[in-house]
């Protein structure tokens, strides 16, 4: 079993309905949905459009006053009090009223990631849903896919890297709770006077480009830095991947939020695209934890005219030590 098999085998719900009834049935006409009903919920319809689209039908009685606005971005797509053709499998037909979400990326890791977060939307709200409990959720869901609508393609392998890293985490929510809100923080993961810093690298040289201030912080700080070896596997895993294996973990609706928004601002449009896999077990062998002062950096403060200063550094005979717990520790204070 390679590493992507084994995160999408703790599949949920949806994402097992699909697979095993729908991922490689015949695309309808247009205008129609190949849909069966979800398991448990049995109201409510799971399929796919005309542009192979995965979809949902949520049959939710109309609210008071207008419907909300239909959604229509890259990647979600949202029909409020729409009327359905569904088409069975078999060839049964029928007509459903309701909201119909769509989620039409091509990255098969988002496509799955859409039915866990409407996975949990159903475990909440219920058999009977009302319009309004359907509308918070496709609100979270339209904030998060929001962030892919971005053109510019970013590099995925040190999101990848942090995402690792609370992967591997004993206690993922001390580390999801002081993760940085955009790329451009000076640390990944900060607490205090204390920072964890997650460079990757994807040669045994540990070549690693730092700020200055990032070693050798102009207040006194403990920094610690994860040295993360990175290396392209198409059998490997992706950060969706990750972000789902985390997510599952979770059960605080504030910790999760901050997880799925992170990850989808930091990663863009480019994870809505073919996603990219990297090989887990080296990296969680090669993961190196080192505190920031023993490695080689400049120790004489610049100039104040001096505004950023950055440095390559091969960090491959830097000594690690056993940090994991401590870190977790200090960012969980």
């Amino acid at each position: 079993m390679t590493d992507a098999q084994g995160v999408r085998s703790q599949a949920g719900r949806l994402r097992a309905a699909f697979a095993h009834s729908l991922a490689t049935a015949p695309l309808p006409a247009e205008g129609a949905i190949c849909a069966l009903p979800i398991p448990g919920f049995e109201a409510h319809r799971i399929g796919r459009n005309h542009e192979g689209a995965v979809c949902l039908v949520i049959a939710a009685p109309a609210g008071d006053g207008a419907a909300r606005p239909d959604v229509r971005l890259q990647n979600l797509r949202v029909q409020r009090r729409a009327t359905c053709d569904v088409l069975r499998p078999t060839g049964e037909r029928e007509s459903l009223l309701g909201t119909v979400i769509a989620c039409s990326a091509e990255s098969q890791d988002l496509r799955g990631f859409f039915l866990d977060l409407f996975d949990q939307a159903l475990a909440a709200i219920g058999v009977t849903p009302q319009e309004s409990d359907v509308d918070w959720w496709i609100d979270q869901a339209t904030r998060l896919f929001a962030e892919l609508e971005s053109p510019e393609i970013r590099e995925i392998r040190g999101l990848w890297g942090e995402l690792l890293v609370i992967a591997g985490a004993r206690d993922p929510i001390a580390l999801i709770r002081r993760w940085h809100d955009t790329a451009e923080n000076r640390f990944d993961f900060l607490a205090g006077s204390f920072a964890l810093e997650v460079k990757t690298c994807r040669d045994s040289e540990r070549l690693h480009l730092f700020s200055l201030s990032q070693l050798r912080p102009p207040v006194p700080m403990e920094v610690v830095v994860a040295s993360v070896p990175v290396y392209a596997d198409p059998h490997g895993i992706s950060a969706i991947d990750l972000l789902s294996e985390i997510d599952r973990r979770l059960s605080d609706a504030d910790i999760r939020a901050k997880l799925r928004q992170t990850t989808f601002q930091v990663g863009g449009g480019s994870l809505a695209q073919s996603p990219q896999r990297f090989d887990r077990r080296a990296a969680t062998d090669g993961l190196r934890w080192m505190w920031a002062t023993a490695i080689p950096a400049l120790d004489e403060r610049p100039p104040p005219e001096v505004l950023a200063v950055h440095i390559q550094v091969r960090c491959r005979d830097v000594q690690g030590e056993n940090l994991a717990n401590l870190v977790e520790a200090r960012l969980r204070a």
